[in-house]
């Protein structure tokens, strides 16, 4: 099979041929920055994502802390409690002793 082309068609294939290889380029090109800009992108989500580990052991921190001073404050509630009950038993012994 022969392929019989004129010279018209075959300027015009020949300027299509032109156009593709033009437009790969392009696309190349476009491909290229594209790639550049996704790896950029993806140092940021990786700083993002370190920030975010930190972030979750400070937040760990924090609440343990939280947690400590939870406890903290009960523990001086009952201590509170304790010498206002101390001191309401001297008082009441105090008072009993001086009337006697």
């Amino acid at each position: 099979m022969t392929l019989e082309l004129t010279v018209d068609q075959f300027e015009r294939l020949t300027e299509k041929l032109d156009n593709i290889g033009t437009d790969t380029a392009d696309l190349r090109t476009e491909s290229a920055l594209l790639r550049e800009k996704l790896n950029h992108v993806n140092d940021h989500l990786a700083r993002i994502n370190g920030r975010i580990g930190i972030s979750e052991v400070k937040v760990t921190a924090l609440n343990e802390i939280v947690t400590e001073l939870r406890g903290a404050w009960k523990l001086l509630a009952a201590i509170a409690s304790a010498i206002g009950a101390a001191a309401g038993w001297i008082a009441q012994h105090w008072q009993g002793g001086q009337s006697k």
